[in-house]
C-alpha cells in the first residue's frame, strides 16, 4: 500500500491524464447510450410496399420539420416494416398518413408523417396509410396493356422508314453546326460593332419618330411638285399636238400664199422646237431632281449650316485638271 502511494506521489499528473481519459470515455458511451436510448421520444410503425430507398438514420418530417429518425427496416412478408423515433408531443391519428419522399436530387429520402384529423390516435403508435415513391409492380401492370397493344410490324417499318430518310443527315449536321459556330464567333467578336449598330438604329428610328410631321410635309411637297411637273409636260404635249395640227392645216395654204406664209411658218416651228426642248427638260427634271436633292441634303443635312471644302471646290473641275492640281484627270 506504501508502494502505491509513494508511486501515485511520485507520477501524481500521470494517473491525473489516466483518470481524465477514464471520466471522458465514460462520458462518451454514457451520452451515446443516452441518444441511442431515444429518451423523450415514442415509436411509430408502418408498413409500405417497399423500402422506397429509406434507410435507418433517415429523417422523420412532420410539415417540413424534423421530428424523428428511422431507426429500423425489416422485410415482413411482402411488405417493409419501418420503425421510427418522433417526439413525444407527435400525435398521429387513426386516418394519418406516412409516405416516403426524397429530399435532395442525390437520392436522399425521408419520411414525411401526415397527422391526420380523426379524433382517435393511432392504434399503438401504428400508422396504417402509407405510399412509396412509386412502385414497380404497379407501373408495369399499367405499362403492359398499352405494351401489348403496339403493333410491332408497323412500328418496325416505322424506324428502318425513319432510318432511310435520316441516312444523309450526318453528312448535312457536320457542315451546318461548323456554319453556326463560325456565325457565333462572328457574332462574338463583332459584338460591340452590333451593339453600336442598333443603338445608331435607335437613334435614326427616334429622330424619324421625332421629325414624322416635317417629313410628311416634305414627302406631301415633293408629290405636289412632281404633279406639277407632269402636269406642265402634259400641257406642253397638248400645245405641241395643236401646232402640229395647225402646221398641217397651214401648210395647205402656203402652196397659195407661199410668200405671205413664210414668216409664220418659220415663227410655229421656232416655237415649236423651243416647247420640245421646255418638255424634254421637263422630263429630265424628274431624273435630275432626286439627285439634286440628295446633293443638297449631304451640303445642309448635318445641321444649320453648309458644308464646303475650299479653295479648290469653288473651282471648275476642268480648271483643276488643266492646272495639274488633281491627278487623273
Amino acid at each position: 500500500m506504501n508502494w502505491f502511494r509513494k508511486r501515485f506521489r511520485s507520477n501524481t499528473r500521470v494517473w491525473y491524464g489516466v483518470i481524465g481519459a477514464v471520466v471522458i470515455v465514460a462520458l462518451l458511451l454514457g451520452v451515446t447510450a443516452l441518444a441511442g436510448a431515444h429518451l423523450g421520444k415514442k415509436t411509430l410503425t408502418a408498413d409500405f410496399a417497399q423500402a422506397g430507398g429509406i434507410r435507418p438514420g433517415d429523417k422523420v418530417r412532420v410539415a417540413g420539420i424534423d421530428v424523428g429518425e428511422v431507426t429500423e427496416t425489416e422485410l415482413a412478408g411482402q411488405h417493409v416494416a419501418l420503425t421510427m423515433k418522433v417526439d413525444t408531443d407527435v400525435k398521429v391519428t387513426k386516418n394519418g398518413m406516412a409516405e416516403i419522399k426524397m429530399s435532395t436530387l442525390l437520392g436522399q429520402r425521408y419520411v414525411d408523417v401526415s397527422l391526420g384529423d380523426s379524433p382517435e390516435e393511432a392504434p399503438d403508435g401504428h400508422i396504417e396509410r402509407t405510399a412509396v415513391p412509386y412502385d414497380l409492380n404497379r407501373t408495369i401492370e399499367e405499362g403492359a396493356p398499352i405494351l401489348t397493344g403496339i403493333d410491332d410490324q408497323t412500328l418496325s417499318q416505322s424506324i428502318r422508314t425513319l432510318n432511310r430518310q435520316l441516312a444523309g443527315v450526318p453528312a448535312i449536321t457536320e457542315p451546318t453546326f461548323e456554319a453556326l459556330t463560325q456565325m457565333s464567333e462572328v457574332i462574338t467578336n463583332r459584338k460591340d460593332q452590333i451593339n453600336q449598330l442598333i443603338t445608331d438604329t435607335e437613334t435614326i428610328t427616334n429622330i424619324v419618330n421625332d421629325n414624322q410631321a416635317q417629313l410628311a410635309v416634305i414627302v406631301g411637297q415633293g408629290r405636289d411638285l412632281t404633279q406639277k411637273i407632269v402636269a406642265r409636260e402634259e400641257l406642253v404635249t397638248r400645245l405641241l399636238d395643236g401646232i402640229a395640227d395647225l402646221t398641217e392645216q397651214a401648210s395647205a395654204v402656203a402652196g397659195e400664199n407661199a410668200n405671205q406664209f413664210a414668216p409664220i411658218m418659220a415663227n410655229l416651228n421656232t416655237i415649236t422646237q423651243g416647247l420640245e426642248k421646255n418638255r424634254n427638260n421637263l422630263r429630265k427634271l424628274l431624273e435630275i431632281l432626286p439627285v439634286t436633292a440628295r446633293l443638297t441634303n449631304n451640303v445642309i443635312g448635318d445641321g444649320p449650316y453648309a458644308n464646303g471644302y475650299l479653295p479648290w471646290g469653288i473651282f471648275p473641275d476642268n480648271w483643276l485638271c488643266l492646272a495639274r492640281v488633281v491627278d487623273g484627270c
